[in-house]
């Protein structure tokens, strides 16, 4: 005769052994996710609130979890809003250099911001450079940009002065607008404001004799050391024109009658 032991008996060993199990993967998964969250957010047991060791280990298992997803969402967030407003401010740089392209081109070498004290006279040749576009379908030369910068530094060198501003009009082809300011006085850099001019915007064959320069127009300037403009002269190829004016009669530096 068998003796059987009781159901409850046989199932005994095994209900320890899965809280056994379960108390071990517990403890592994505990460990996994303390692993995961920065040293410098986990909570120390012994200074959680509530007092007492469960509630200690409570802390450490729960408030390092809060924190550790509270600071991955506010660097997902401030990651957001910092690409959000570097592409926002290439677009509105794009879009302003668009804008400011379709008028005039700045070089790549030189500063092309127009000082305040030139607005005035640079902004009386651009109208009337552009009034002037229609009078005539004649095609200027109008080198690149890169040769104007390339002829501009060896002038530079040649006769001693700096660029303070540098920029080519278009009206329609381009016309560059030229600031400089000598390193010498302006009585002694006046004279030579003519052969930069002939060196910048050179001379050919024409069949007339308004035909015969590089560009539609040119403007050149000059500002002593302390950013005063002391001459500036300036020509307009298609409506046969142009002009100069100087602070001083001694300053003027094209041959005038």
């Amino acid at each position: 005769m068998s003796h059987r032991q009781p159901a409850h008996a046989a199932k005994e060993p095994n209900a320890n052994v899965m809280k056994r199990k379960e108390r071990i993967g517990f403890r592994r998964k505990r460990t996994q996710l303390r692993a995961c969250v920065p040293p410098s957010i986990r909570a120390d047991p012994a200074t959680s609130t509530g007092g007492g060791a469960d509630a200690g280990s409570a802390g450490s298992r729960e408030l390092p979890v809060s924190l550790y997803r509270l600071s991955h969402m506010w660097r997902t967030a401030s990651v957001a809003v910092l690409l959000a407003g570097m592409l926002a401010g290439c677009s509105w740089d794009g879009n302003h250099s668009a804008a400011r392209s379709s008028d005039s081109q700045g070089a790549a070498g030189f500063p092309a911001t127009i000082p305040a004290a030139w607005v005035r006279p640079v902004g009386r040749w651009e109208d009337s450079l552009r009034a002037a576009a229609h009078q005539s379908r004649y095609s200027c030369p109008t080198p690149p940009l890169k040769t104007l910068e390339t002829r501009l530094s060896a002038a530079s060198y040649q006769f001693g002065f700096r660029v303070i501003a540098l920029q080519v009009v278009r009206a329609p082809q381009g016309a560059p607008l030229v600031i400089l300011q000598p390193r010498s006085s302006p009585s002694s850099f006046a004279p030579m404001v003519g052969r930069i001019e002939k060196l910048l915007n050179p001379l050919h064959d024409a069949p007339k004799d308004w035909q015969s320069t590089a560009y539609e127009g040119f403007f050149i300037g000059a500002q002593d050391s302390h950013g005063r403009p002391f001459l500036y002269g300036y020509n307009l190829l298609r409506a046969r024109s142009g002009g100069q004016w100087a602070r001083t009669p001694n300053l003027y530096p094209f041959a005038h009658g």
